[in-house]
């Protein structure tokens, strides 16, 4: 095989030497060829990919579906919609004006009189439209201004109205602010093979204004490409910050979840503790308590044991290196009075009310309570210091109900809102409050339901409602899906 690729090769060079002895002067053709040849066989594959990539931007720039970046984001705000429609009628307006100039300059042009207000349109119009769909306006305007530069029916050494082209100009740069590169790349070669060059033979348009008009069209065309690069980073930006906050506040949960656990993890090995002293002293309380009946209360005090000894394993790893190991009871409902006297004390105006029959609660219930509680009388302290405070707490047959509200503070006014249901953000802020997201998390785990938000007549409100009946149960898995009951 090897033989014969060199016999093949001396074929060819043979070839060549009689080819080019045949041609004469055109040997000097050979090497051009040959190396052509080469390349081509070469980077087929490359070549390949190339044409056809370029093939599909002229396409898609002269024909198919308006390759447009994202359009922006809806106004924000009643001034930002004013302005954006400002905007748009003063380009309607500037459309009108560049028409009107269009068919004033066409009227001296070698045309019918029917003709020319429709090719004024066709080359001005668009222009209203640009920003929008800034590809099928540059169609429209490139089709007018190449009907102007084939027929020469001007009087001058230009081929087109000059208020159609500042309008052409103006769609050129729409077309690099909203499109893609390459799209911009097969629009730029498409205006100057279709429109400018052809002016040169049509209408005699000198070569120095033609490159003066190239130059003056790749100024604009490179502004556009960068307002487009400056917006693409700024929407990236705002995705890679909308994502942080996104694993800020996941963060925010996680750590709200842990120490919740932590809490109830206390709570549940108190039982437990308790379950494995009554236990082992319940053999000591019954007289004449028979045999069966003992090692039933060993198998419980063993077991609750070992429980005990899993649940503070599991504490151990819930809790931060940094945090101390907590060794008194959790508060509950009992200490709500004493962070009320608290935040009397610090001079907070601050009342309680009990209402309905005050009776125990279950010890997560109690505890969460608290929690609301002290986190609202905080959020109330820091964000409305010097109003008044009232925490309310009403006992009803299956739910307790707490709600904590404060007035605006003074100076500040009123805030109209509509109820919803607490996400964890508050209207009015631009992130949600670790406070809020502990509170939803604990009124998830519980099954209830929470609200926390401004008032109509000014100040805010947090309100939950736990349930009593055992719906922490039923919600155990964390999803909240035990049962609920609209809040008032």
């Amino acid at each position: 095989m090897r033989d014969r690729g060199i016999l093949g090769l001396i074929f060819l060079v043979l070839a060549a030497l009689a080819l080019a002895w045949a041609a004469g002067p055109l040997v000097l053709l050979l090497p051009p060829v040959v190396l052509v040849v080469w390349f081509v066989s070469r980077f087929r594959r490359e070549l390949r990919e190339r044409v056809t990539a370029v093939l599909e931007a002229v396409w898609d720039a002269v024909w198919a579906a308006p390759a447009v970046l994202p359009r922006p984001a809806p106004p924000r705000s009643r001034r930002e919609s004013r302005v954006r429609w400002l905007v748009r009628i003063l380009g309607v307006l500037l459309a009108g004006a560049l028409y009107a100039g269009a068919t004033g300059q066409m009227s001296s042009w070698q045309l019918p009189g029917y003709v020319f207000p429709f090719l004024a349109a066709l080359q001005t119009l668009p222009l209203a439209a640009a920003w929008r769909a800034p590809l099928a306006s540059w169609r429209l305007m490139a089709l007018g201004l190449f009907i102007s530069t084939v027929t020469a029916v001007g009087p001058y050494q230009w081929a087109w109205p000059v208020t159609s082209f500042i309008a052409f100009v103006a769609v050129l740069y729409c077309v690099a602010a909203r499109s893609e590169r390459r799209i911009l790349f097969a629009v730029a070669a498409l205006t100057f093979g279709l429109v400018l060059l052809p002016a040169v033979w049509t209408a005699g348009m000198p070569s120095p204004a033609l490159w003066v008009l190239v130059g003056g069209l790749i100024g604009v065309l490179a502004l556009g490409d960068a307002v487009r690069q400056r917006g693409e980073a700024r929407r990236e930006l705002a995705v890679s910050e909308g994502q942080r906050q996104q694993e800020l506040a996941r963060r925010a949960i996680l750590e709200e979840r842990s120490r919740i656990a932590r809490e109830l993890h206390d709570v549940v090995a108190h039982h437990m503790s308790m379950i494995a002293i009554q236990a082992e002293a319940a053999p000591y309380k019954i007289p004449d308590l028979s045999e069966e009946g003992q090692r039933t209360f060993l198998a419980i005090r063993e077991a609750s044991r070992a429980a005990l000894t899993e649940m503070r394993r599991l504490i151990g790893l819930l809790r931060a290196e940094a945090e101390a190991a907590e060794r008194i009871p959790q508060p509950g409902l009992e200490r709500v009075k004493e962070l009320v006297d608290g935040a009397r004390a610090a001079g907070v105006p601050v009342e309680l009310t009990v209402l309905g029959d005050p009776r125990p609660v279950p010890a997560g219930v109690g505890l969460s309570a608290y929690r609301i509680v002290q986190e609202a009388l905080s959020n109330a302290t820091r964000h409305a210091p010097g109003a008044p405070v009232e925490v309310e707490m009403w006992y009803q047959q299956s739910n307790l109900r707490v709600r904590v509200t404060n007035e605006a503070p003074p100076g500040a006014p009123a805030v109209a809102s509509e109820r919803a249901p607490a996400d964890g953000v508050q209207p009015g802020r631009g992130e949600p409050g670790h406070g809020l997201i502990g509170m939803r998390e604990r009124i998830t785990m519980l099954g209830g339901e929470l609200y926390a938000g401004p008032r109509p007549k000014g100040g805010f409100v947090v309100e939950a409602v736990l349930p009593l009946d055992g719906s922490a149960e039923a919600s155990a898995d964390g999803t909240g899906n035990g049962r609920r009951e609209k809040s008032a």
